[in-house]
């Protein structure tokens, strides 16, 4: 081989040259009106085809009977107003709970009382029957209209939906 051709050299200006040359023929198609053209038929094509592919999809899931996304967003929304209902059932459960409570103890405490005036009394008449014992009061007692009044805790799940 020869001293004077340098090959590293000649590769790198090949290189460069190519690079020059095809920069300028890219530039030139990207920026002409009928590759905007084509590049708009391409994508209009494209998003149409993406449109009915989705369409397609959507029917082979109903096919399959899948639950879509709205399926399932429409149920949790149930869900969760079932869950505040039960929230609000348990709250007046409570108070009517606290109410019989209070009237079984009230009951309990009129009974002794009646008991005990009875014994202190001195005289037991045949025709007036003891009063039952505090034991034996019935259970069933019929609680007064609760106001209905949202607890805290029914209130902030309220706020989360």
């Amino acid at each position: 081989m020869s001293e004077g051709i340098d090959l590293e050299t000649m590769t790198r200006q090949w290189q460069e040259m190519m690079m020059d040359g095809w920069s300028k023929a890219t530039k030139q198609v990207v920026g002409s009106d009928s590759f905007a053209a084509a590049s708009s038929s391409y994508m209009d094509w494209a998003l149409s085809w993406q449109k009915q592919m989705r369409n397609n999809t959507g029917q082979f899931m109903d096919s399959l009977e899948i639950p879509k996304r709205s399926d399932v967003a429409r149920i949790s929304k149930q869900v969760t107003a079932v869950e505040m209902r039960i929230a609000d059932l348990e709250d007046r459960l409570d108070k009517m709970t606290g109410l019989l409570g209070a009237m079984s103890t009230a009951m309990q405490r009129l009974v002794e009382h009646s008991i005990s005036s009875a014994g202190t009394n001195g005289s037991t008449s045949a025709a007036a029957p003891a009063p039952a014992p505090a034991d034996k009061v019935e259970k069933n007692v019929e609680a007064a209209p609760v106001k209905r009044v949202a607890s805290k805790k029914v209130q902030a799940r309220k706020a989360k939906a």
